[in-house]
């Protein structure tokens, strides 16, 4: 019992020992003047190079002591500097002791960075002097950053510049770091999951990574895709997503589109198909076929006739003919009266204009050539023609005669 007694009164003793020495240690004021300066504001947070960033901090005071004329100096050193003209030294007063709460004195000041500031914390100093020559100096640390820092697709190029339908292409990206600080585990990715992109990985993924991009560097990437043998000829858009992290760890996504063509080279077949002039000196026409052999449609075709020393177009001379889609031929008709020709040919040249798919614009020049012979042969009205005929009619009717006549001879014969 004595000895409960006693210890409950050391326990006693020890408790009110620790709350008497946390009460006077909260209660301690410095019988000094005591200056806080604290960083309230930086605009923008983050600065980015080449701009201003206008900083604020506050001063208080903690002693009980007044602290008498004082004067505050910004010490900068680079990337940041006060433009000609404006001063460094702020000259603030008395700073009251014993603030609290919202009293206390503002110190603004507008800072220029530089262009070439390097990303990250750096340094800012304000340094304060007192009466009776005493000084401190209060360390800081301003953030600097690229907004939204440049990384970007410098260029998008197909290799064929234009993807036939069912065949293999490279598609080949140049990514550019435009920022001054290192950009850090990139990744693009190609994002052919539409179905309205006609366009399958061959042998390879549809996303690269690149693990760092200095400042000022370029770095290629390649995809290796192919054109379903269906798609159809046009300019398709290929979202793609550029995703990387700068030297602060700050982490950006970035949605773009490439453009890719879809396309072949037109190949037309330019052809008389048949004609009505069989000789010299005549009128009639002649039907042009325009036959499309190519993989692709063509549009907005015309096809035009000059006239010439061996004829006369007598018809308009230029047709509009519209579209000859894959694999099927159109005709254009035109009047003509012929006046000579060389070996009975006559040389007809043809113009004929049209578009591909892409809108992109073609002229062709065929030089056709007008068989008389020929064409007078196929309608059987080649020279002598008639005469022949006529000889062979000739030579069946006698041989007829005598067969006949022969017959009745022989049946009188055995009558």
């Amino acid at each position: 019992m004595k000895n409960g007694k006693w210890l409950l009164i050391i326990l006693t003793a020890l408790l009110v020992s620790v709350v008497c020495l946390k009460l006077s240690s909260a209660a301690y004021i410095p019988e000094s003047a005591d200056l806080e300066v604290s960083l309230i504001s930086q605009d923008p947070d983050p600065a980015e190079p080449g701009e201003y960033v206008e900083v604020r901090w506050k001063v208080i005071n903690n002693g009980t002591k007044d602290a008498e004329d004082v004067v505050f100096e910004l010490l900068l050193g680079y990337p940041f500097s006060l433009d000609p003209g404006e001063s460094a030294i702020k000259n603030v007063g008395n700073v009251w002791g014993l603030q609290r709460g919202e009293k206390g004195i503002i110190l603004y000041y507008k800072i220029k960075v530089d262009e070439d500031a390097v990303e990250g914390e750096n340094e800012i100093k304000l340094k304060a002097y007192m009466k009776g020559n005493f000084s401190r100096t209060f360390n800081f640390t301003i953030r600097v950053q690229t907004v939204d820092a440049a990384l970007g697709i410098y260029s998008a190029v197909t290799d064929p510049g234009i993807i036939v339908p069912g065949e293999e292409s490279k598609i080949e990206i140049t990514l550019k770091n435009l920022a001054d600080s290192v950009m850090k585990d990139i990744t693009l990715k190609l994002d052919l999951s539409s179905d309205d992109l006609p366009f399958v990985p061959i042998g390879d993924s549809t996303e690269k990574r690149i693990k760092h991009l200095k400042p000022g560097e370029e770095e290629k990437v390649e995809f290796n895709v192919a054109a379903l043998a269906n798609a159809d000829s046009q300019i398709y858009k290929i979202p793609i997503s550029l995703t990387y992290y700068d030297e602060l760890g700050e982490k950006y996504i970035k949605d773009d589109l490439i453009g890719v063509i879809v396309g072949a080279t037109p190949d037309l077949l330019v052809q008389i198909d048949s004609s009505t002039i069989f000789k010299e000196k005549s009128t009639g026409e002649i039907t042009v076929k325009i036959v499309n052999k190519g993989l692709i449609d063509v549009k907005f075709l015309t096809i035009s006739i000059d006239s010439a020393e061996d004829y006369d177009v007598l018809s308009a001379s230029e047709i509009y003919v519209g579209s000859v889609d894959s694999d099927d031929y159109e005709t254009a008709d035109f009047k003509l009266y012929v006046k000579d020709s060389v070996d009975k040919k006559v040389v007809i040249p043809i113009t004929v204009k049209y578009m591909d798919a892409n809108n992109n614009k073609y002229t062709e020049k065929h030089d056709l050539v007008l068989d008389l012979k020929s064409a007078s042969m196929i309608a059987g009205k080649g020279d002598g023609s008639l005469g022949t005929i006529a000889i062979v009619l000739l030579i069946v009717g006698i041989a007829y005669y005598f067969y006949k006549h022969r017959r009745k001879r022989r049946n009188k014969k055995y009558d």
